[in-house]
């Protein structure tokens, strides 16, 4: 018998919970990624931080932001550096709940608790949002990061079974919600 999951109890799951709930409905990305933003837009932006903090997703961004100031990029295989740290779908799920909570932060009518902590997540913001925009949106990372997420969309469309959709969700969910994200300029410096 199949317990029927009410709106009430859906609020009050933890967001890898929820994620495990929707992975097995099968459901496309952008209905996963609507849901997790609902849950998440609960969080207080403490929680949102430490949400991000948790992955390594900024500091393997970092490397990356290091590596094309450096120029050293240049002379590097990308694409390996990219399956390197993007293949393992345990970080991936990470990645997508970081993602994740920087998109609803940056939609958060903020509410820290002293004009002190509203600087700082202010600036942590502004930091996140470059470090997003030099990496991830650099053309010689994005045009391999866009590859991988087309290889994975194609394996997803070969086999819609749950198993290769989950697969698909959390290998690359996270780039494309930050694609997207940035597709409507949400990550362009509020300073210009």
């Amino acid at each position: 018998m199949t317990h029927i999951i009410s709106i009430g109890e859906l609020s009050s799951l933890l967001p890898e919970e929820l994620l495990q709930v929707l992975l097995k409905q099968n459901l496309p990305l952008q209905r996963v990624i609507n849901a997790l933003l609902a849950n998440l837009s609960q969080k207080k932006d403490s929680e949102l931080l430490a949400i991000i903090q948790r992955s390594n997703l900024v500091n393997i961004l970092t490397t990356f932001r290091d590596l094309v100031q450096s120029g050293v990029i240049d002379d590097l295989d990308v694409d390996d550096l990219i399956r390197e740290n993007f293949s393992s779908l345990e970080q991936g799920q990470q990645h997508l709940f970081a993602v994740l909570a920087f998109l609803q932060l940056l939609r958060s009518s903020g509410d820290a608790e002293t004009p002190e902590e509203a600087q700082d997540i202010s600036q942590t913001i502004e930091d996140l949002k470059e470090l997003f925009r030099l990496t991830l949106f650099d053309s010689r990372i994005a045009i391999q990061l866009m590859n991988l997420r087309d290889e994975k969309q194609g394996l997803a469309n070969q086999c819609p079974c749950t198993n290769c959709n989950a697969k698909f969700i959390l290998s690359i969910g996270w780039y494309i919600a930050a694609q997207e994200a940035h597709d409507k300029n949400m990550f362009v410096s509020n300073s210009n």
